[in-house]
């Protein structure tokens, strides 16, 4: 995500998406000359009125094939990786998906096919969010679920209703409704959520949402308690009051001035305050730790103006490459071509000088990503842990029939950024409460061999 081309950004709400577009308006239409006013016109037909179909629980089956008309569309033109998903055909998925969108029986089962419909693009930015009223009909227990080497388990519990029933983590997993849970997913998970690399696909199928249906119903849980134990727990999937909200930011000084940072989100400028709240105590630390193993992005403002408090200079960010269309070079029987602003830099402020280690996983994704990229292009810290989801996007997103967004990736992805020091979570480290990658990060960070 690289947003330095334009001195300011908004941010743009839709429905349960959040985009970054650029700051600027076009000229009064009498201040336009001709050229200027036939791309503002230009403009103006990307995003229309049309598109702006109320939700019915039934949609007319014109809308249903142009909903998903306009997802091949915007795929067709703007997505940058179909060179990773060379296997797929993405005209005949197109003319495959015209039958079956059609025949759906409902708004729900239609937007399930549309997911499934991206999905095969296999990437992490291109998704399909449901109608708003579709979304408020479902829900999850507030369970944190993770595959770990092969295993499925409970790694955070968010509601007190869930303790009192004994559900803790460490638990593993093993069957959901009376299925295995592999099976499960495959079944239920896999035809509709896809990503750019193994380990961010195992973190979708197997976390986000794993255990989600109609909120008024409930979820069959076969667990193994951590002493062996087989315990049978039927959970209402909604109704939860009580749900403690993973913080966005933490931070504490471990022993020996040890500076401990968790930066969960970066999805509002609120992050930046907090961060300069502890400013004072991570100068005075020996070292300092920042864990962006749970952070699955927001906006690359933040993500840049928080790396330019490690950095004193300006500092070089994550390259940009995008598709560009030119239709009269098409008529001419020429290739498509590449599009990059070149190498841009961010101002740096330079307030914290201490090492800096950072750790990473597979959920570390988007502006997470480029904030970890943009820290190993400037040398600033070592990368401790997994490699990183591997999706980076720049996500272009627009409205479909029925209420419903979808999002597709506009910039070819970075690649997952891999650890210098490579610390994989184990099975047995997690149920002993070792965090293998923390210890590697103190010990390389803090005794003077970073």
């Amino acid at each position: 995500m690289n947003p330095s081309l334009c001195p300011s950004w908004r941010l743009l709400p839709l429905l349960v998406a959040v985009v970054l577009i650029p700051c600027g308006t076009a000229a009064p239409a009498q201040m336009q000359t001709p050229r200027q006013a036939r791309l503002s016109r230009d403009g103006v037909i990307w995003e229309t009125k049309a598109w702006l179909v109320p939700y019915a629980t039934e949609l007319s089956k014109e809308a249903k094939i142009a909903g998903l008309s306009r997802i091949w569309a915007e795929g067709k033109w703007n997505f940058p990786n179909f060179a990773d998903v060379s296997t797929i055909e993405w005209d005949s998925i197109y003319i495959a998906s015209i039958p079956l969108v059609s025949g759906t029986q409902n708004t729900a089962e239609y937007y399930r096919e549309l997911r499934r419909v991206v999905a095969k693009l296999n990437d992490g930015h291109s998704t399909v969010f449901l109608p708003p009223q579709l979304q408020a009909q479902l829900a999850a227990p507030p369970l944190r679920i993770d595959r770990i080497e092969g295993r499925v388990f409970i790694t955070g519990v968010m509601s007190g209703r869930l303790t009192a029933q004994g559900i803790v983590p460490g638990m593993e997993l093993l069957r959901v409704d009376g299925e295995p849970v592999d099976s499960y997913v495959t079944r239920t998970r896999l035809p509709f959520m896809g990503s750019n690399t193994a380990q961010h696909r195992e973190v979708l199928h197997y976390s986000h949402e794993l255990l989600e249906g109609p909120a008024n119903s409930s979820v069959g849980l076969t667990l193994r308690t951590v002493d062996g134990a087989i315990m049978e727990r039927d959970l209402p999937r909604g109704g939860y009051q009580d749900v403690v909200p993973h913080p966005r930011a933490e931070f504490r000084v471990l022993p020996g001035r040890m500076a401990y940072l968790a930066l969960h989100s970066f999805a509002s400028d609120s992050i930046e305050r907090d961060v300069e709240r502890w400013l004072p105590e991570i100068r005075a630390s020996t070292c300092l730790v920042i864990d962006v193993r749970q952070n699955s992005g927001g906006s690359g403002v933040v993500a840049y103006n928080l790396v330019g408090q490690l950095i004193p200079d300006s500092f070089p960010l994550p390259k940009l490459a995008s598709r560009q269309y030119i239709a009269t070079r098409r008529a001419w029987g020429q290739a498509g071509t590449w599009w990059s602003p070149g190498l841009q830099f961010w101002p740096g402020r330079g307030a914290v000088t201490v090492p800096v280690a950072v750790l990473t996983g597979p959920r570390t994704l988007s502006a997470a990503e480029v904030f970890v990229e943009a820290l190993r292009l400037s040398k600033r810290a070592t990368i401790i842990g997994e490699p990183t989801g591997g999706s980076t996007g720049d996500p272009l997103a627009f409205a479909l029939p029925g209420g419903g967004v979808a999002q597709i990736a506009t910039s070819a992805n970075l690649g997952a950024v891999r650890p210098d020091i490579l610390a994989t979570r184990t099975a047995s480290d997690f149920l002993a409460g070792r965090d293998a990658a923390l210890a590697a990060a103190l010990a390389a960070t803090c005794t003077g061999s970073n």
